[in-house]
């Protein structure tokens, strides 16, 4: 009886309660109300339910791969945009000048004849310093020494249309030389043009410097020429030398033009004797290296010795000389020369 007496005082309490307006229940209902109002008018924005257990990670900014790595790993990484692409780093215009000058110093310092394109150019070194007399014989060693490192051994795209032959003539018992050019069409043989200069040589006579002594004067009887030749022929040695930079290695160099040489002698090498047919060659090896050739030109008669020079190999040489001899041992270019250096001397 008790409990029923408290139970209706307390649910008298709370309906005066309740009509007095005070109340938490009352309060709380207001609120949602107001706030789903709001949401209907869409002037409160419902945040997304995130999970209890989860933390928002900071976002990281995408970093920028190496340049070397894009460049290596382009095709795993598939980039394929534009803006993707790594951008290369341009070096300075004197930078890259200097690096190319090192570059062709390196590669100047090599020994011995490489392949391919002459790297430098007539316009990097100065040909009077070049064709100048050396001081003594050690000297001209030296020079010799640091120019076959010049040689090139390559054929060039276009085949040569005009051959000039080189040859020089002594008077005996003095310094006194004649230096004859002249030069041919390739297909016909005909002279187009040739020239004579007689002077002195300022270098004396030693053996395996004979180029020093000559190219002077050779080269006076070039520039006097009004046909500039595609090929230059040498009464002389290439390739086939002590130091493998005989006259047409020198003249080669200097004038930047292919050069053959084409000698009456047997060189220091050892030489085996070709067949007696014309044609028949045997091959001037120094060691394992193959330097000249040693060409039958006409049946029955001594062999040329064939070497290459610069700019041209020893298989184009042959064929050339031997396309130029028809009819007689030596090349029609240096048999002109000769006879008219020596028309010169005898008058």
């Amino acid at each position: 009886m008790a409990d029923a007496r408290v139970a209706s005082a307390q649910y008298a309490g709370t309906q005066e309660k309740t009509q007095r307006g005070g109340g938490d229940d009352r309060r709380l209902g207001r609120r949602r109300g107001r706030r789903r109002s709001r949401l209907r008018r869409g002037l409160l924005r419902v945040p997304r339910p995130r999970h209890p257990g989860r933390r928002r990670r900071p976002r990281r900014r995408r970093r920028r791969l190496d340049l070397r790595f894009r460049f290596r790993f382009r095709p795993r990484l598939g980039l394929r945009n534009r803006r993707d692409r790594p951008r290369r780093r341009r070096v300075p215009l004197r930078s890259r000048r200097r690096r190319q000058l090192r570059d062709r110093q390196r590669r100047l310092r090599r020994p011995g004849p490489r392949p391919g394109r002459h790297a430098v150019t007539p316009a990097h070194f100065d040909r009077d310093a070049l064709t100048r007399a050396p001081a003594d014989e050690a000297a001209a060693v030296a020079l010799q020494t640091e120019l076959a490192g010049r040689v090139v051994l390559a054929d060039e795209e276009r085949p040569a249309a005009t051959v000039a032959g080189l040859d020089i003539a002594y008077e005996k018992g003095t310094d006194t030389a004649v230096a004859t050019a002249v030069v041919m069409r390739r297909g016909d043989l005909a002279v187009l043009d040739r020239a004579v200069v007689r002077g002195a040589s300022a270098f004396p006579y030693v053996p395996g410097l004979l180029a020093f002594r000559e190219l002077p004067l050779l080269l006076e009887a070039i520039e006097a020429l009004t046909v500039t030749p595609d090929l230059y022929l040498c009464d002389g040695y290439g390739l086939t030398h002590p130091r493998r930079f005989g006259l047409a290695c020198y003249l080669g160099v200097v004038l930047d033009a292919p050069a053959i040489g084409v000698a009456k002698n047997p060189p220091h090498l050892p030489v085996t004797a070709p067949g007696p047919r014309r044609g028949d060659w045997t091959p001037i090896a120094a060691g394992e290296e193959t330097v000249g050739a040693a060409l039958r030109t006409q049946d029955g008669v001594k062999p040329l010795y064939v070497s290459a020079g610069h700019r041209t190999t020893l298989d184009s040489a042959r064929a050339l000389v031997l396309e130029l001899a028809p009819d007689y041992r030596q090349p029609e270019p240096i048999r002109a020369a000769d006879q008219l250096g020596r028309r010169r001397l005898a008058a």
